[in-house]
């Protein structure tokens, strides 16, 4: 069989559970099923690189457990399948790493929290949900760059000196996903 039969015996088949999907919820109440408050939590673990512009400063890879909650309100609009929605999650952490370049200079880095605020918008299809969601994103980190008293180099002839800095940053989210009911 070559590759192009196998993808169209693949599509006609995911095709055939889709029909059954939809087909199987016309025997289920007609009222919205995606309408309501919800509220949920997960956990994980999660990495990152943080690329450093300093030329010479070698890649930071944060990582470590997580821990989220997440709130949200959709609406299924009676009409029609639509549903929309706003979604809030708040993710609690300790993503961190320090690296050392060859002037004996620490670099640290860490994540403590980060969330999103989104909104979301999908069509029913019964028990499937399709959906796209967009919104804010922001996070709270903290940096800092320590030189130690040493022999040669950078930190030598410049003195030790220890910098730290917090900040909030923020961006935008955005992605696509399926949920089942």
């Amino acid at each position: 069989m070559t590759a192009g039969k196998i993808g169209a015996a693949l599509a006609a088949g995911m095709l055939a559970m889709l029909a059954i999907a939809v087909g199987a919820s016309a025997d289920e109440p007609t009222g919205p099923r995606w309408t309501g408050f919800y509220v949920g939590a997960h956990g994980g673990y999660a990495k990152s690189r943080l690329d450093l512009a300093a030329p010479g400063t070698p890649d930071q890879r944060l990582e470590g457990g997580i821990g989220c909650i997440q709130v949200g309100y959709r609406r299924q609009f009676v009409d029609s399948g639509l549903v929309a929605g706003i979604e809030a999650d708040v993710t609690a952490g300790d993503l961190a790493d320090a690296v050392k370049d060859g002037n004996y200079i620490v670099q640290a880095s860490r994540v403590a929290a980060l969330g999103t605020v989104r909104g979301v918008i999908g069509y029913s299809m019964g028990s499937i949900l399709p959906y796209v969601t967009g919104g804010l994103a922001w996070e709270f980190a903290k940096t800092g760059e320590t030189c130690p008293t040493a022999p040669f180099g950078w930190c030598a002839t410049h003195g030790p000196y220890s910098v730290r800095d917090a900040f909030a940053d923020a961006g935008w989210v955005y992605g696509a996903g399926i949920e089942l009911a």
